[in-house]
This record gives structure tokens, sequence and C-alpha cells, in this order.
């Protein structure tokens, strides 16, 4: 009875330690399925640039000053959109055929994910007029936003952030590189390993 008792304490210890290790793996997760799907929405836009023959955009709404404060509320929505011209679009419609026209990982929001975060994107002052905050692609699939908007590496980047790994101190954050071509390079901080299918997708090559 003693021996039984013992065995079944240390199986309760180890089934805990395994909980906990589990658990501090969730955010890890979902911050790599958040990329993973952002990455998918670019990609979408792109190809609906090509296939319509008209401009599209990643409208950029909402990002987290706060992504190394885990106890501050997430942050991060964009919207898919399609613009009424090849070029200079003056009026934009949601994209809702994927039923992501427009996403929002905020608590309470249509595509909530738990300590992730889109943090808040370097300016982007697009190209034309009344497009600040925006990645615009043209018929050809091709970026039109003007080189200010690139960094030094000649990518414009979003990042989306696991808020709970701050509390370790760790900087745990993917990094979303979309070039001049539309091609987009999922970078993570720590490993490509931890990002999943770390690569590239463009509309020929899907994600």
């Amino acid at each position: 009875m003693l021996e039984l008792v013992v065995v079944l304490g240390i199986m309760a210890v180890i089934v805990g330690l395994g909980i906990g290790m589990i658990t501090d793996q969730f955010p890890r997760f979902r911050s790599v399925q958040v990329a993973k799907d952002l990455r998918q929405d670019v990609t979408s836009l792109r190809t609906t640039a090509i296939e319509r023959g008209v401009e599209t955009r990643l409208l950029l709404e909402t990002g987290d000053s706060s992504v190394k404060d885990p106890s501050s509320p997430n942050a991060g929505s964009w919207r898919l959109q399609v613009g009424n011209a090849a070029m200079a679009s003056k009026t934009w419609t949601d994209l809702n055929e994927s039923g992501r026209g427009v996403v929002s990982i905020e608590e309470g929001a249509n595509h909530y994910a738990k300590g992730v975060s889109l943090a808040e994107w370097e300016n982007l002052s697009g190209p034309w007029f009344g497009n600040e905050s925006a990645i615009v692609f043209s018929p050809r699939g091709w970026v039109e936003n003007p080189d200010g908007d690139f960094g030094t590496d000649g990518y414009i980047t979003l990042s989306v952030v696991n808020k709970v790994a701050w509390k370790d101190g760790v900087d745990d954050h993917i990094d979303l590189k979309v070039s001049r071509s539309g091609n987009v390079t999922m970078v993570s901080s720590l490993s490509s390993r931890d990002a999943g299918s770390v690569g590239t997708a463009s509309a020929s090559e899907g994600s």
C-alpha cells in the first residue's frame, strides 16, 4: 500500500510538471499560428491583385506598444482590402471571401490569440493618398510602397510577439519580412525550429 502511494505521488509530480511545460508552450504555438495566418493573408492579397488586375492592401489598424509587458492587454488588428483601380485606388472594399476581411487577435475579437500581439510597426506612409499604415500590392504582385517604407535590410517587417515569454525576460517574436517583390519570409527570434515552417511564400509558392 505504501509503495502504491509513493508511486502515485511520483506520477502526480511528473504529470504536474508536464502540464506546466505544455501550458508554457501554448502562447508560443499561438504566436506561430498568428504569424502563419498573417503570412497567408499577405500572400492572398498578392494573389488577388494579380488575378483581378486591381490593387489590394493590408491595412494595419492596431498594434501593441507594450509588447514587453505581459500584464497589458494583447493587441493587433488588420484588414484585407481590394481597391477599385490598377493604380491609385480611391475606394477600398474588405476582402471577405475567406472570412478574414477584418482580423483582430484582441480579447473578445474574431481571432483572439491569448498572450499574442502584433507589435507596433515602423512608419508606413504607403503609396498614393490614404494608404498610411498599409502595404499595397500592384496587379503585377509587387509592393507599391515607397522606398522609405522599407528597412535598411530591404524589407517591410511586421512582428508577432509572444507576450507571455517576457515574464521570464525572453524575447520570443516572429518577424514577417515582406520584400518589394511580394515574397514573405518568417524569421523567429529564437530559432527556425521554434517558428515552425519558416521560409518564403508568394502567390506562386503558397504558404
